[in-house]
């Protein structure tokens, strides 16, 4: 019945059949209703078969046929829009059908049990039967959150997908998709681009230390002038300063694996703070822009100290890399704060000229994430955020467009452990 009436019957038909027999019907009942009335007055079946109608009876019957092929003109209204409804509904499973065989991605549908009941070819590719992937099966191999995961399958290596969860309608009944974006290879890459960089590192340090002792050696001979020594002295404190940043490129790995062992000890921030400044005096000049420390308020003294828990080279590390990008960030002639407060929990902030773009806020603190520099890498704000994880210490960013300022504040560790 349901064939013959989405095939052979057009709106327009369907309508006009409810129509009539709604007339009909209408009519029919009206006179039927008549009909007993006489019989029930004369008390005899004659009487009912007796119909005589008056002009009145007439309009009465036709307002009847008109008010009951209303209501069939509704009800035929209704199983159109309904119908309507279902071939687009059928049409759009198709559809859907169509995208998910043809789809680059994995893609499996299966109901809210998580049986299968549809996989395109990609997906069979990557999970044979065994693995649970056969239509009726529930597929239990995994059940992945949005977002990148790993899947090893028999013997063979770990795949590794990015995977994409949403609820459908499948054949009418309600279902969910799962697909799944092949990333091994680029995983792969990934991998191996850390390899090479790590083993560069490790292989740039045995010739570094022939560079960083050179000027001792050559300072033993005792027939060099001060100026000479300086230069020495110069050399070797770069040179230190260059092994310095391989050891924490090595140790940003460990951190970003959860490998790093951190130590904690107790270190002045404030000589920190004035070693910053020192290394980027040179920067400070060529851009004009100068740098003001506090400490509670007041400008910091030369013997004043804010000890901190931290491992000093990491800390040096961290604030060397935000005092830089503020540096950076400010135009020339502006002024980079750094404020020191002891009060209650130790914070250290620096602020400086220029509101963070809208576009990178949320994300400020992510890797590769940099905006209108055009020689920046999107590593020091990550970088930083990393060595503050490690140490403990709360790290947050806040732009104000009214005042045209960023400011971004260190909290140090609620339990030092020191």
């Amino acid at each position: 019945m349901s064939t013959f009436r989405i095939h052979f019957l057009s709106d327009r038909q369907r309508l006009a059949l409810f129509c009539v027999l709604g007339a009909l019907v209408g009519a029919a009942i009206d006179l039927a209703g008549r009909s007993i009335e006489g019989g029930l007055r004369s008390g005899s079946l004659a009487g009912m078969a007796d119909l005589r109608l008056t002009p009145t009876d007439l309009v009465s019957t036709l307002f009847a046929a008109l008010a009951a092929a209303a209501v069939g003109l509704h009800i035929a209204s209704r199983w159109n829009r309904e119908l309507r409804m279902e071939v687009e509904l059928r049409n759009s499973w198709r559809n859907l059908a169509t995208v998910i065989g043809q789809s680059p991605f994995a893609q499996i549908v299966t109901d809210q049990q998580g049986v299968v009941l549809s996989s395109n070819a990609t997906a069979r590719q990557f999970f044979p039967d065994s693995t649970g992937l056969a239509e009726g099966r529930p597929f239990a191999l995994f059940d992945p959150a949005p977002g990148e995961t790993s899947i090893r399958i028999h013997d063979a290596g770990p795949r590794f997908f990015r995977a994409f969860s949403t609820s459908i309608q499948w054949d009418g009944r309600p279902a969910r998709l799962l697909s799944l974006l092949d990333i091994t290879k680029q995983k792969e890459l990934e991998q191996l681009r850390e390899d090479v960089d790590r083993i560069a590192r490790h292989d740039l340090k045995g010739p570094l230390n022939g560079i960083i002792g050179l000027p001792q050696a050559l300072a033993m001979d005792g027939n060099l002038t001060e100026e000479q020594l300086d230069m020495l002295r110069l050399i070797e404190k770069s040179g230190r300063k260059m092994l310095n940043m391989i050891d924490l490129s090595l140790d940003l790995f460990k951190m970003e694996t959860g490998t790093y062992s951190y130590a904690p000890v107790r270190v002045d921030a404030a000589t920190a703070v004035r070693q910053v400044i020192e290394e980027l005096q040179p920067m400070l000049t060529a851009r004009n822009v100068a740098v003001e420390a506090t400490l509670d308020g007041s400008p910091l003294a030369p013997g004043s100290a804010f000890p901190l828990p931290a491992e000093e080279r990491l800390l040096q590390a961290m604030l060397s890399n935000l005092l830089l990008n503020a540096v950076e960030a400010s135009p020339p002639g502006g002024t980079v704060a750094v404020e020191m407060t002891t009060p209650g929990r130790p914070v250290l902030a620096i602020r400086n000229r220029g509101a963070a773009s809208a576009s990178i806020r949320e994300r400020f603190f992510e890797k590769y994430q940099t905006c209108g520099k055009p020689a920046g890498t999107g590593l020091g704000t990550y970088s930083a955020k990393l060595m503050a994880d490690v140490m403990g210490f709360e790290i947050g960013m806040e732009a104000s467009d009214a005042e045209d300022s960023t400011r971004v504040w260190l909290a140090a560790p609620t339990h030092s452990g020191w």
